[in-house]
């Protein structure tokens, strides 16, 4: 089985024009892996000295990337880049909560 990684992008939620193919992945942490570093890579670019994880977050759910995982048989794959995302503004802010 393979699994699908595609991204929306918060700025224009609900556009699949705006969609992009992220790769294909064999095992599922794999692409769970990939839906991460696509996150990160938003939330450090965002970053700014200072930055309260709150600014952070408003930053991501306004203009963030929003990875999903399709598998094209069996259960839907359990991934939320939105709560993978709170977490990690936190974790990159810890001085400002």
């Amino acid at each position: 089985m393979s699994y699908v990684v595609w991204v929306d992008d918060n700025f224009h939620h609900g556009d699949a024009d705006e969609r992009y193919w992220a790769g294909e992945f064999a095992d599922v942490n794999q692409a769970i892996e990939r839906c991460r570093e696509i996150v990160d890579d938003y939330l450090r670019s965002a970053l700014k000295p200072g930055m309260a994880a709150g600014e952070l977050w408003e930053s991501y759910k306004c203009f963030g990337e929003d990875p999903f995982i399709k598998a094209p048989y069996g259960p839907p794959v359990r991934f939320s880049a939105w709560d993978y995302a709170r977490v990690r503004c936190v974790e990159l802010c810890p001085e400002t909560g």
